[in-house]
């Protein structure tokens, strides 16, 4: 679904509240960000915050700001009117707040184009001469511009940092717009999430680096820092300690950089390396590096150099803290095994806001998500163009893959193709409107078959059979398997086959596994024939002439189904055995025994 779809479904379903403005003399105004859009949405009214709520592409920033409901709201206070503007050309989806006797009313009568009315939001006090009143809160408005496709947008901030943060990242600044009785600025952790710190792992390195300069270089070779002259003005030590890595989107170890807190007067040079393993579920385009901050959370560095001749990611810092490659966009899972026909779930997820968005920002925009986890939160960016080993939806002979937002099914093909490794791949916009990179999953298509054995003793004959059950065909996951190998027939007399073996084909026996229930349940039944000499010459002392004759095997049966010819039963706990015993006691005595192991 488009962007603009998105909101415009969004405004419609705020259309059924618009009329509906909170009753109660104070209100909380909240702030939302919808990911999708890159925009800021403020409300007042209480229908509104709690359908919002439950809208996966909004989320609270953390920002709200006290003002009064307009219904009994004083003469001192100014309403705040609202309008949704809706243009094609340049593209708009966003809402303007405005004063009542300075806006609202001037806007309505000249019938602007693209201009909804949606009443009064809340009442304010108004700045004076761009100051508030002493024991009130500034709320400050920045404005974006409709551009390269991006929608325009209001971002209203409650404390100065955010403010200068926006106007940082384009918004251009038009001071106070209101002023609160009381207010909570942006939280610049929201959505992201803090580790523990990693613990010692590895042997440490260290060297002692003066105002020349010089590198250092861990043990294991994966990370150099590259000391510029004149980032130092004296020798100090300094040590990278291998440690373990709780990053999201981590590769590898983590790297302690001590002195802890260490900063340089010019930038210091981290380059880690990282080989094709380490990009599995990923892209080159997307690799990084994080620091832990000293609250728990990790950090995205902006402007990562990716040389992929030397497989090397480089970026500056001038201080020391816990590093670590990252993946900041990856697909999961990175790699998996799947049978013929079977089907994988995969779901792209974004590591780092950071390394989607622009240069500049807010914090928040810096901080790691829960995405090896698959948190929701993480999840955004259009994606578009999955494809198997790069072809748009892929083919029968390697296997198909749909996709849907951030999610997608790939369905393995009936048969194990040659090779039988394919590659899924997604792309994904960087940003809403940024470039597209390549991430994808390696899959590997397997047998789906079970091997064992089967055997049947009565008190003429034995039967043992090596089987294999391939799959033939899997509907309403109820799967059939059609048989291999081979069986042996023992007469308990005088006389004996020769040869005593045959081959199982394909159409002499049948298993059914109903994966719907837990456990699976299973039914089936085997036997087959193949021409022998009887040979009676161990039958003495009439030794009747040898004749030509069939071996009839029954390598798998039991006393189940309308012939009394099948063996039922549930496949282990783990899905993983077929395994029973059973007697046919309608004729002579037959007992059964198999066990067959999935792989």
């Amino acid at each position: 679904m488009s962007s603009r779809k998105l909101f415009l479904q969004f405004v419609s379903a705020l259309a059924l509240v618009a009329a509906l403005n909170a009753s109660a003399q104070s209100l909380n105004v909240i702030e939302y960000y919808n990911k999708t859009l890159d925009a800021h949405f403020i409300t007042g009214r209480v229908n509104e915050q709690t359908a919002l709520d439950g809208v996966a592409d909004f989320r609270r920033t953390g920002m709200t700001f006290q003002a009064t409901a307009v219904a009994g709201a004083p003469s001192s206070l100014t309403n705040i009117c609202r309008f949704y503007v809706s243009l094609t050309t340049p593209y708009v989806s966003s809402h303007f707040y405005g004063r009542q006797g300075v806006d609202c009313e001037s806007i309505r009568a000249q019938n602007v184009a693209g201009f909804t009315w949606e009443d009064y939001d809340f009442a304010t006090q108004q700045p004076t001469a761009g100051a508030c009143p002493t024991g009130t809160t500034p709320i400050f408005r920045g404005f974006r511009t409709a551009a390269g496709g991006k929608t325009s947008n209001h971002r209203y901030s409650a404390s100065q940092a955010t403010y200068d943060a926006a106007v940082a990242a384009g918004y251009v600044g038009e001071g106070a717009a209101f002023c609160a009785t009381a207010a909570t600025p942006a939280t610049p952790t929201a959505g992201a999430v803090a580790t523990v710190v990693g613990a010692p792992n590895g042997t440490p390195v260290s060297a002692s680096i003066g105002a020349a300069g010089g590198t250092l270089a861990s043990a294991d070779g994966k990370l150099t820092l590259t000391v510029p002259a004149g980032a130092l003005t004296a020798n100090v030590s300094l040590s990278i300690q291998p440690i373990t890595n709780f990053a999201h989107g981590k590769i590898g170890s983590a790297y302690r950089l001590t002195p802890d807190g260490q900063t340089f007067a010019q930038p210091v040079t981290l380059t880690f390396a990282y080989n094709d393993d380490d990009v599995l579920g990923s892209s080159a385009d997307v690799l990084g590096a994080a620091f832990q901050t000293a609250t728990g959370f990790w950090r995205w560095v902006d402007a990562p150099i990716v040389n992929t001749i030397a497989k090397t990611v480089s970026v500056r810092s001038t201080h020391f803290s816990d590093w670590s490659r990252v993946k900041g966009i990856q697909m999961r899972p990175p790699a998996k095994a799947v049978r013929v026909t079977g089907s994988v779930g995969l779901l792209v997820t974004v590591c780092y806001q950071k390394s989607i968005t622009d240069a500049t920002g807010d914090e928040l925009t810096y901080l790691g998500y829960n995405c090896d986890l698959g948190d929701e939160l993480s999840i955004l960016n259009p994606i578009s163009d999955w494809s198997v080993n790069g072809l748009l939806g892929g083919s029968s002979v390697t296997g198909t893959v749909s996709g849907g937002g951030s999610t997608g099914t790939y369905l393995a093909p009936a048969s194990k193709p040659n090779p039988n490794v394919v590659t899924v791949s997604a792309r994904v916009k960087k940003s809403p409107l940024g470039e597209k990179v390549l991430v994808s999953s390696v899959i590997t298509i397997v047998d789906d078959q079970w091997v064992g054995t089967g055997t049947s003793s009565s008190e003429t004959y034995s039967v043992s059979a090596q089987v294999t059950w391939k799959l033939e065909r899997i509907i309403s996951n109820v799967a059939t398997y059609s048989p291999s190998g081979t069986a042996t027939m023992v007469l308990k007399g005088c006389i004996f086959y020769a040869p005593d073996n045959g081959v199982i084909e394909p159409n002499t026996g049948m298993l059914t596994v109903d994966y719907n229930t837990a456990p699976p349940t299973y039914r089936g039944v085997g036997v087959t024939v193949w021409p022998t000499l009887a040979n009676t010459s161990n039958c003495p002392p009439l030794s009747p002439p040898s004749f030509n004759t069939f071996a009839p095997a029954v390598y798998f049966g039991g006393s189940k189904g309308s012939l009394g010819d099948e063996a039922q039963g549930q496949v282990s706990a783990d899905g993983m055995t077929i395994e029973g015993a059973d007697t046919n006691s309608s004729g002579a005595p037959v007992t059964f025994n198999w066990r067959f192991v999935r792989n």
